[in-house]
């Protein structure tokens, strides 16, 4: 067997700071041991699996240096510049959702205890939110190395997905305030169809249900196979309604 040689990869870009980030290098001759010099703060890599993974802290440019190792030696190091954007973040615009990590339930402000025949959210038809999501445990907010966060809403009696997020998200971070902001667009042509079935005097709209789901990066010796667990909330209530201001 030769010693590894890492794939040519020269540069990751378009990760901005405190969005998780993954990247996976690869190298030939089965690599058993990794390592890595110049990460950004906030960045680790897996020994045996080579996984770089974390949110950085500092936005900039990285010049990492990479090296794998089998029973028969070393690699030459490899360099991949890093790229990080800082994060384009305004605290003003976002909604707050907080998840009780413990029972599942959503709740609009202060620890999840929101009553499952209350709305949570409201929305109009052509709204766009930034939904920030925080997750709770024991009542205090937790700093989660989540990578992927969707929110999916349908109608009460219905199987028709109304609308989904893309899964994209922005680590907020802080440790005083951790939240993932995401985008629901209430544009779909799914929901505009929904509403067309209510009508009312002075408002027309309907309590939908919504779920959030979450991955998050998970490494422990116990389970070395599975460094992704996924998650859902229970299920809470939304009002929709239809918009008054058409759309352009």
């Amino acid at each position: 067997m030769a010693i590894p040689v890492i794939s040519n990869t020269t540069s990751v870009l378009g990760y901005r700071r405190k969005q998780p980030f993954v990247y996976q290098p690869y190298a030939s001759e089965t690599p058993t041991g990794w390592v890595a010099t110049g990460l950004p703060e906030g960045l680790s890599i897996s020994a045996s699996t080579g996984l770089i993974s974390g949110a950085a802290e500092v936005a900039g440019v990285y010049v990492v240096s990479l090296k794998a190792t089998n029973a028969s030696g070393t690699s030459a190091a490899h360099l991949i510049a890093m790229g990080i954007e800082d994060t384009a973040m305004n605290d003003s615009i976002g909604v707050e959702l907080n998840v009780d990590l413990r029972s599942g339930y959503v709740a609009s402000s202060g620890q999840a205890t929101a009553a499952a025949d209350k709305a949570v959210l409201f929305a109009k038809r052509g709204d766009v939110l930034f939904l920030d999501v925080g997750f709770w445990k024991d009542g205090v907010l937790q700093d989660l190395p989540v990578t992927d966060l969707k929110f999916q809403l349908r109608e009460f009696d219905g199987e028709t997905v109304l609308l989904s997020s893309s899964g994209t998200i922005e680590d907020l971070g802080g440790p005083a305030d951790p939240r993932y902001r995401i985008a629901a667009e209430f544009t779909s042509t799914a929901l505009a169809d929904a509403l067309g079935g209510y009508e009312g005097d002075y408002r027309t709209g309907f309590l939908a249900i919504a779920e959030l789901q979450w991955t998050i990066m998970h490494a422990s010796p116990a389970f070395p196979e599975s460094e992704l667990a996924t998650r859902s909330s229970q299920t809470f209530r939304v009002f929709v309604q239809r918009d008054l201001i058409p759309n352009t």
